[in-house]
């Protein structure tokens, strides 16, 4: 699925189905570091001497969520 959606878009995915589910838990846990919009920009964003991935980035679309970065 997440190859199918990189090419255009995740709406009318599975993928799209589950990012109102996602959404939430991003804001919470994520977005602190890695920004609203996942660009590594967060209010945190290297605090701990650790800059966190943009994963907007054209490269992060190949990693699955099981494989590091």
């Amino acid at each position: 699925v997440r190859k199918e959606a990189a090419g255009r878009g995740v709406a009318g995915t599975a993928l799209g189905l589950l990012v109102p589910f996602g959404a939430p838990l991003f804001a919470a846990i994520c977005a602190s570091c890695h920004g609203e919009r996942g660009r590594g920009d967060g209010p945190l964003a290297g605090a701990e001497g650790i800059v966190p991935a943009n994963l907007t980035a054209s490269h992060a679309r190949v990693h699955d969520d099981a494989t590091p970065a």
